[in-house]
């Protein structure tokens, strides 16, 4: 559970470039020997286990060799078995095997070569199998550090016994159809080639593209110009579109097909799929146009994700009838594309639990570590790294005992937790890991692993000193560097109040009304709240501080309660800039967001109002009023300012005058400029 995406442990991407390179050469023995020591390497580093080897099953010799091995220097390594020992291994071919704690049926064979399981540091197997078909086993020795084998680590396992038996399953196919089929030496180098598509699990947003990367792949394997992917839907017998190429898109949308088409049938009940040459079905006539047709599953063991149709062939093959050999080429690409397509929703899976796990990690404002049953830092935010003044990869793998070495009390407070299990938490204790005159509030609780057993704690820190009061005063309304530039002598200042001089933006949605009307409420608060995220983003880029007013209308400050020289340049770019993002967010239908912009400069003063720990900032007085004023009286796409502003700005931008206003809330008379265009 690390902070950091770039931690091997948890890239669940894992070497796809691995597994490639795994399946690219699939026709030459030592090369493809060398290929698994290569993949066997990546995959210990990223579980981080020191020894491991592929053992493969000779049929001839009744034994298991060690073909390909990491850590372990063991030469001409070998287990022999008997008949009925393999036997009981395809049985239990669906199963991991713990040795320490190894399946009933196996007790005779480990008992007796548990010397030479020793050797190799064997303490679990992953089954190599594949249609009834027993390859080996991938074994692997234990953890760095002991370790216990988590379950990410074991579905990581997982996907890779099934690629790896995949890889031997195809490399026998291939070699009985070069044997069979000399001539086509340049096909079955294609069927190696397609291999690319692992590439893609990682590249692609989403299923869609996957689908017509994979259709490409197979009509380029054929040698055909055009054809379709359809995928199956659950709890309908309609086939979806995902895919097609060379076809009349209006025929194909317009056209249905469902799995129970007679021609189609074969290919979602188990069998391999069909050669369809001068068929008669109407529906696939009208969507194809072509006199013959191939079509195979795309599947991984009993689930078929879908059926792949090839029609016609290159120009000047046209005419030529599909054979059982183009059947067993294109049903090994969709043997394969059905894995890639299962490793896909695997990988999102696991890649969407990862995600989420870092983005919770990173939205607590607190800082949080945790440790491993040894004390050494395991994962941190970077919360906590602010916090200790240090980047999260300095404080990774150091004991907790050498970052609060200099505070005992907090020291205790862990070795409590863990000699108790339970968890306990100090208020307002003193941290000199941070400074002198810190504050904390701090917790510690038992960090538990899948078998109940404590692997380590779980600290959580948050300071309750005067900067951390003013960094969740302003989280998410100024940016990070701001904050890192405040002195800290002036932040009580800035928490106690302020009297100065800043300009002011309103920014106000002029058509809300209309949108209303128009739009559903699904797609008005949509456009709206992207509006309003990419104006936050803008207004923190250019240093001011965001207020949301209302749903309709926004707030922005320039010079309180962080001051620059160019305040009001700064506040005008930001209108501008705000009016620029328009198009890319207004672009469905049922209108677009129409925005008015007041600006005003004059003194306010600034100040925290709220209970201990609850508070907000709030900026009032006279600008405000001012900007909030020219905000409601200006139209659709104006920015208007006050002349204090534009006294600031004319040397650099163009204003036209208006007619004076009376400001009713101040009972005075004010000159209202219009932008105009930068001079």
């Amino acid at each position: 559970m690390n902070d950091h995406t770039g931690s091997p442990a948890y890239d669940v991407g894992f070497s796809l470039s691995a597994l490639l390179a795994l399946e690219k050469i699939l026709t030459r023995d030592e090369e493809f020997a060398v290929i698994c020591g290569e993949y066997l390497q990546q995959l210990l580093g990223i579980l981080l286990v020191g020894k491991g080897g592929i053992l493969i099953y000779d049929p001839a010799d009744n034994r298991l060799k060690l073909q390909v091995q990491s850590g372990i220097n063991q030469k001409n390594f070998h287990l022999d078995m008997n008949q009925d020992t393999f036997e009981t291994m395809l049985l239990l071919a669906d199963q991991f095997y713990r040795f320490d704690n190894p399946p009933a049926q196996l007790a005779q064979f480990i008992s007796q070569n548990r010397e030479a399981l020793t050797q190799i540091d064997a303490h679990i197997w992953v089954p190599l199998w594949m249609k009834n078909s027993l390859f080996g086993f991938l074994s692997l020795g234990k953890k760095f550090q002991d370790k216990v084998y988590s379950e990410r680590d074991m579905k990581i396992l997982e996907i890779s016994a099934h690629t790896l038996a995949l890889a031997f399953h195809n490399q026998i196919m291939l070699e009985g159809m070069k044997k069979q089929h000399r001539d086509h030496t340049l096909l079955t180098r294609e069927i190696q080639a397609f291999q690319a598509m692992s590439f893609v699990i990682g590249a692609v947003p989403g299923l869609k593209e996957l689908t017509e990367v994979i259709l490409s792949q197979a009509l380029k394997l054929l040698q055909v110009r055009s054809g379709a992917f359809y995928l199956m839907q659950p709890h309908n017998p309609l086939l979806k579109l995902a895919a097609q190429t060379g076809l009349d898109s209006a025929e194909v949308n317009a056209t249905h097909l469902s799995k129970s088409n007679r021609p189609l049938a074969g290919c979602f009940a188990g069998e391999k799929g069909a050669i369809l040459n001068h068929y008669e079905d109407r529906r696939l006539k009208k969507i194809f146009n072509s006199s013959h047709l191939l079509a195979a599953p795309v599947m991984v063991g009993e689930n078929v994700f879908g059926v792949i149709i090839l029609a016609d062939r290159q120009p000047g093959f046209e005419d030529s009838p599909y054979k059982e050999l183009d059947l067993q080429l294109l049903g090994l690409f969709t043997r394969q594309a059905g894995l890639v397509i299962d490793n896909f929703g695997a990988f999102r899976k696991l890649k969407r639990s990862e995600k989420r796990y870092r983005n919770i990690l990173k939205s607590l404002s607190a800082g949080v570590m945790t440790t491993t049953a040894v004390g050494e830092v395991a994962s941190v935010n970077e919360a906590m790294g602010r916090l200790l003044k240090k980047s999260p990869a300095a404080i990774l793998n150091q004991h907790y005992h050498t970052i609060f070495n200099e505070d005992p009390h907090i020291l205790n407070l862990i070795q409590k937790v863990q000699s108790s299990e339970s968890p306990h938490c100090e208020k307002h204790a003193r941290c000199r890991a941070i400074s002198n005159d810190t504050l904390v509030n701090i917790s510690v609780a038992p960090l538990w692993n899948s078998s109940d057993k404590i692997e380590g704690v779980v600290i959580t820190a948050e300071e309750v000193a005067g900067e951390n009061k003013l960094k969740r005063l302003f989280e998410d309304r100024v940016s990070h560097d701001a904050l890192e530039t405040l002195p800290e002598k002036e932040q009580a200042a800035k928490l106690q109040g302020l009297r100065g001089r800043a300009t002011i933006l309103f920014c106000r949605i002029h058509n809300l009304n209309q949108l209303i009307d128009v739009l559903s409420p699904e797609d008005f608060f949509s456009r709206v709240n992207r509006f309003f995220e990419r104006a936050n983003q803008i207004i923190l880029d250019a240093k001011g501080l965001w207020h949301r007013v209302d749903p309709e209308a926004m707030m922005a400050a320039y010079g309180m309660p962080f001051s620059w020289d160019d305040d009001a340049e700064r506040t005008i770019q930001t209108a501008i800039e705000l009016r620029e993002v328009l198009p890319g967010i207004t672009d469905a239908e049922g209108g677009e967001l129409q925005l008015a912009f007041g600006i005003a400069t004059g003194e306010v003063i600034g100040g925290s109002t709220g209970i201990e720990n609850r508070g907000s900032y709030h900026i009032l007085g006279e600008a405000v009023q001012i900007g909030r004023h020219l905000c409601d009286m200006a139209k659709a796409d104006e920015i208007l300012v006050c002349p204090s502003t534009r006294g600031k700005l004319q040397k650099r931008f163009h204003f036209d005058k208006l007619k004076r206003t009376r400001v009713k809330s101040l009972g005075t008379q004010l000159e209202v400029y219009r932008f105009a265009d930068v001079r």
